[in-house]
């Protein structure tokens, strides 16, 4: 049968007391270290969204140049054919690239069948991506390197479905909720903005060779050409500069001070950006307003893909800046985690080492107490016997009982003696009975 607790020893219970106490360092110690490594989850989910994000950024860049190339150098052109070829290429290692990043990141980022569809995105997964390109080489051979409106729409389907699964990795890495400014601010660069600016840019080259096409810009071909311009102002320059001077100013935080790579690489690379965005913009209102155009369409072509070479090289160099400093956010959690594990235990053997002290302090007096007590008690219980015994054989003779009276009263001293100390141990030195 289980001990009762009224038959543990006292230094037991002074161990089972300081257990309770120390119960509240173990709990607090439990979500204070939980609370960090849900910190070191969130960078590290934010770092793998920006991994399965490279890959399709291949693609975005692959998928356009690949169309732009259909359409602006003709396989019956000199080299055209090679260069079509090599651009296919491409995309289908970049396709091999997302598959791969995919089974490696596809569960943890809900590129699951069941986390495309509870977000209504069945359609959008490294598998159709797949079979969407597929469908275009096919089309594309079938028609004899010839542009054609249909292969054009599996284009855009194709780009599509490379926009929406950056958009579903952001929502499911994390990144659209990063908690510090001055990655939050760049995300919305890498995530957000300078995607939303790649596409731009082909789609305006699309506008504009449709527009040279008809000899004359009609007044459709303006309008849709001036609303690309604008969009590129504001969406894109505007909405680019704000949040990169903002991560530029904020790049300083708990996690490290300001970090030279990011101070000196994102604004060179910004500003060339912006440049040639700006340039592109001049260049389409131009167009979009003068009665004949001042530029040639392999003029603006060149404008816009000197704009989204740069986008790219934005996009990659700041990716790589933000990976950086969130790897410096994980560092200093798990830094932090490290030394709340050494804390922790710290105090809990502090707590054990003052309990064991305690215990002792009060077991080994109280050990001498009880064995100066015992004497006593034995002598008493002896004495008594004797001379109440009722036999006769005990102790008659009254010299006899005043040494055995003596012996107790000198017993009965060290009694009070030691009742004293023991209530001194128990009282403390201030509370002594007379």
């Amino acid at each position: 049968m289980a001990k009762s607790g009224k038959n543990f020893s006292i230094g037991t219970k002074i161990f089972l007391v300081s257990a309770c106490f120390s119960l509240p360092i173990v709990v607090l110690s439990y979500f204070v270290i939980s609370n960090i490594g849900d910190n070191i989850r969130f960078a590290n989910m934010e770092m793998a969204g920006n991994a399965y994000q490279v890959p399709l950024e291949a693609l975005l860049k692959g998928i356009t140049d690949h169309q732009r190339l259909v359409h602006d150098c003709p396989l019956t052109a000199a080299g055209c054919s090679a260069k079509i070829g090599a651009a296919g290429d491409a995309v289908r290692r970049d396709l091999d690239a997302l598959r791969s990043v995919d089974a490696k990141y596809g569960t943890t980022l809900e590129f699951t069948a069941e986390g495309l569809a509870k977000r209504g995105r069945q359609q959008d997964s490294a598998a159709n991506l797949g079979q969407s390109w597929e469908g275009i080489a096919t089309g594309l051979a079938a028609a004899k390197g010839v542009p054609d409106p249909k292969l054009d729409a599996q284009y855009n389907n194709a780009l599509d479905i490379v926009a929406t699964m950056i958009t579903h990795l952001g929502d499911t890495s994390e990144l659209i909720l990063d908690p510090e400014l001055d990655t939050y601010h760049f995300v919305v660069n890498t995530l957000n903005t300078l995607p939303q600016n790649q596409l731009r840019l082909a789609r305006m080259n699309a506008a504009a060779r449709d527009a040279y096409s008809h000899g004359s810009f009609t007044i459709a071909d303006r309008a849709a050409l001036a609303t690309h311009a604008a969009l590129l102002q504001s969406m894109d320059i505007d909405q680019s500069t704000g949040d990169t001077q903002t991560a530029l100013h904020e790049n300083q935080n708990q996690f490290h001070p300001a970090v030279d790579a990011f101070q000196k690489e994102i604004p060179s690379v910004f500003q060339q950006w912006s440049e040639s965005n700006s340039k592109l913009v001049a260049s389409t209102k131009q167009i979009s307003t003068a009665e004949h155009p001042p530029v040639t369409y392999e003029q603006y072509s060149a404008l816009t893909q000197k704009a989204q070479a740069d986008s790219f090289l934005f996009w990659d160099t700041g990716v790589r800046n933000l990976n950086n400093l969130l790897q410096l956010r994980v560092n200093y959690y798990e830094r932090r985690r490290t030394d709340a594990l050494l804390l922790s235990a710290l105090a809990l053997l502090l707590a054990a080492f003052m309990a064991y002290s305690v215990a002792r302090s009060m077991i080994v007096p109280l050990n001498k107490l009880s064995l100066t007590l015992t004497p006593g008690a034995t002598l008493l219980a002896s004495s008594i016997r004797k001379i109440g015994d009722p036999s006769g054989s005990g102790v008659q003779d009254s010299e006899t009982i005043s040494l055995i009276c003596d012996e107790l009263s000198a017993h009965a001293d060290d009694m009070r003696s030691t009742a004293n100390a023991l209530e001194r141990l128990v009282f403390g030195s201030g509370r002594v009975s007379a």
